[in-house]
Order: C-alpha cells, then structure tokens, then sequence
C-alpha cells in the first residue's frame, strides 16, 4: 500500500510539473535548468533510414543546431549553451525530448559532426540561457 501511494503521489507531481513548464512562455534572457544529450546524423543515432536532414529541412551534417521538443522549445529558438562556443538553433526533434517533455523536462539533444564526440558529450544538466525566441512563439 505504501509504494502505491507513493507512485500516486509521484504520477501527481509530475503532471503539475509537467503543466507549469507547457505554460511558461520562453524570452530571450531566460536561463533554465535543462537535460543535454548529444547526437550525430549517422544511423546508430538517427537510424538507418537517416537522411542528414533536420526535422526543419536544414542539412544535419552542419552542426549549428539541437533537437528539441517544439511544445517547450520553440523552432529556430537561439539557445547558449555552457562549454559550447557557437550559439545553436533549435531545428529538430527526437523521441526522446518529446518524451521528457511530457514530464516537464527540457531537454535537448546536442548536434555533433561524429558519433564519438556525441558519446563522449554524454549526459549534462546545463543551465542554458534562451538568446532569442521566433517572432509569434514568445
């Protein structure tokens, strides 16, 4: 009875969790707590029917971009991520993100050019700072 409760009480607090962050809207300046990944183009990470195009048709082989899930993070969101030079945009998505998305988790999926860099990135909790939200998605 014990562990049922606590299941209760857990399924319960994530799904406010989970509506609190759908209903935040992002601005530029922003800097939030999120789960990081890394992945590459190749077929381990995509599959074997990967194509090297983004979920936003941008070519995937150029790594300037993250995949993330769209109902937190809007496309072509600009992001500064720590220990990452370059600014990225948002412009794809994965299963993954969408999934962590239902629990209220940013997380995004960190694009690299090698399956080894991707591997080596391997999981980080980064405070991420939004530099810039898409005109119509604030």
């Amino acid at each position: 009875i014990l562990i049922t409760l606590f299941v209760v009480v857990l399924v319960i607090a994530l799904a406010g969790h989970a509506r609190a962050a759908e209903s935040q809207v992002l601005k530029a300046g922003d800097v939030i707590r999120m789960k990081v990944t890394a992945y590459c183009p190749c077929g381990i990470c995509c599959g074997p029917n990967a194509k090297g195009i983004t979920s936003k048709g941008d070519d995937a082989w150029v790594c300037d971009g993250v995949a993330v899930a769209p109902t937190l993070i809007p496309y072509r969101t600009r992001l500064q991520i720590p220990g990452i030079r370059d600014i990225k945009e948002a412009d794809d998505t994965g299963g993954a993100m969408r999934q962590d998305a239902k629990h209220g988790i940013y997380h995004i999926d960190l694009r690299f050019r090698t399956h080894k860099e991707a591997k080596k990135w391997g999981v980080q909790w980064l405070d991420v700072k939004v530099i810039s939200v898409p005109q119509g998605k604030r």
